[in-house]
């Protein structure tokens, strides 16, 4: 939503706003790890599901702006008034017209939002200290401390879910060229 409003408004500051929801990525990790854990102590959130989950969202956020602020430069904004003029209503216009076209867009910043926040260690272990470990953690703690075929197992999981993603994808992207080429053709 925040990359609609940064792509469809007419707003004095909307550059430097876009730049500062894209400083997670300038900073240090460490520092940004470090800056949250003095901001949630301060508001005693150590430690708690919402505190992590806020740390993980602000580190996620500028992949996904970045991809949708791209997808949505790229699209057609005549096919929405087009849609309302032979009379959709705005949540059709937006599930039937919006939403498929960005479909791909909205994946990729999925994907994107969730193996950055499956990669951060960091934050995990600044946040959480010593409750429940995420995966990272339970990963770091396995390859310091002892030999687990949890491990092992879980990295080939993870590797096998990533190529069923990318053939998936690749699979969609065919079907929907064939589709439209067809379309164009016929």
């Amino acid at each position: 939503m925040g990359a609609f409003w940064l792509v469809r408004t007419k707003f004095v500051f909307k550059k430097a706003l876009f730049l500062f929801s894209l400083s997670p990525l300038m900073v240090p990790v460490v520092i940004v790890a470090t800056s949250l854990y003095v901001f949630e102590a301060r508001l005693q959130l150590l430690g708690s599901f919402f505190g992590l989950t806020m740390g993980h969202v602000l580190l996620a956020v500028p992949y996904v702006i970045v991809v949708m602020a791209a997808a949505l430069r790229n699209f057609d904004q005549s096919l929405e008034p087009a849609a309302a003029v032979h009379g959709a209503r705005p949540l059709q216009v937006l599930r039937f017209i919006t939403l498929p076209i960005l479909k791909p867009a909205l994946v990729t910043a999925g994907l994107l939002a969730f193996l950055t926040s499956f990669d951060e260690l960091l934050v995990s272990v600044f946040l959480l200290g010593r409750q429940t470990p995420t995966l990272p953690i339970k990963f770091w703690g396995d390859i310091r401390y002892q030999i687990d075929p949890l491990l092992s197992a879980a990295s080939t999981f993870i590797v096998f879910l990533v190529a069923v993603f990318i053939v998936t994808a690749q699979v969609m992207r065919n079907r929907h060229n064939a589709r439209t080429s067809t379309r164009i053709v016929g």
